[in-house]
C-alpha cells in the first residue's frame, strides 16, 4: 500500500472563520473523491490540529501503487480540488510512501 502524505498552512490573510469554513469544505470535497476515484483507497483530512503543529490542515491517503497515485493526481475531480485548495492553502508538503 502507497501512502499519499500532504500538509499546507492556510493563506495568510484568512480569518479564523474563513480558516474553518474552507477546512470544511475541503473535508468534504477531498474525502468525497473515495466514492469517485477507484484508485483511491482511503482518505482522510483533518484541520483539527494542535497548536504546536507546523502546518494546519493534513491529508492522509492511500493508494494499491504509484500507478494508482498517478491516476489520482490527474483526474478531472482531483484537480477540481487542486484549483480550490490554492485559493486557501499554501505551503504544501508531501510524503509518499509504502507501507
Amino acid at each position: 500500500m502507497l501512502r499519499h502524505i500532504v500538509m499546507w498552512n492556510f493563506k495568510e490573510g484568512l480569518s479564523p472563520e474563513e480558516k474553518i469554513e474552507a477546512g470544511k469544505k475541503l473535508k468534504t470535497m477531498l474525502e468525497d473523491l473515495v466514492n469517485t476515484i477507484p484508485e483511491l483507497d482511503k482518505m482522510v483530512f483533518f484541520t483539527d490540529v494542535v497548536k504546536a503543529s507546523d502546518r494546519e490542515a493534513i491529508l492522509d491517503s492511500s493508494f494499491k501503487d504509484e500507478e494508482a497515485l498517478k491516476a489520482y493526481m490527474v483526474h478531472p475531480e482531483h484537480q477540481k480540488v487542486v484549483e480550490y485548495a490554492k485559493t486557501v492553502l499554501q505551503d504544501r508538503l508531501v510524503m509518499d510512501f509504502f507501507e
